[in-house]
């Protein structure tokens, strides 16, 4: 990316982006220079879930829908907004996509390759001790999630 597309891109994302927070105003510099802008038409696949994964993606503007193919289905999982990310755990883990990803209208994301983030091994550092404590939050709510799921199902068992 070039300097003048790099100031407010910098700002927006010092602002309002948490896997961004603990980075000094030059790493993210170097981090962007080595960004690159994803544009998605509405419906647009951004990544199908089993492929590699080698790039992550942080929402600039628009919206994206995460989802998977279940019984020949297409099972929404989440919407993805500005400020929040997708496709970070197949950098972090080497593993096939997990879930689909489409545009839901027109929209623009930063994208970041492995490639890019670990050319810079202190960023790289912060950017993953982030995904890490953002992941364990995911986590833990999903947890919660089928906790009460369960115990519902379980409530109506003891009601038939």
């Amino acid at each position: 990316m070039s300097a003048p597309e790099i100031e407010p891109l910098l700002l927006r994302l010092m602002s309002s982006i948490i896997l961004f927070c603990d980075l000094e105003r030059e790493d993210l510099v170097d981090l962007l220079r080595g960004a690159s802008k994803a544009s998605f038409r509405a419906r647009e696949l951004v990544f199908e879930e089993g492929y590699a994964g080698h790039s992550m993606y942080i929402v600039v503007q628009g919206k994206f829908e995460v989802f998977k193919s279940v019984a020949g289905v297409d099972a929404h999982v989440a919407f993805v907004m500005p400020g929040e990310r997708f496709g970070e755990i197949a950098l972090v883990t080497d593993r096939p996509r997990m879930a689909s990803v489409r545009a839901t209208e027109n929209s623009i994301a930063l994208r970041l390759t492995k490639g890019a983030i670990f050319a810079h091994p202190r960023v790289a550092v912060y950017l993953l001790k982030n995904m890490a404590c953002l992941m364990s939050t995911h986590l833990s709510e999903m947890n919660n999630e089928v906790l009460l799921l369960d115990v519902s199902r379980l409530l109506e068992k003891k009601e038939a």
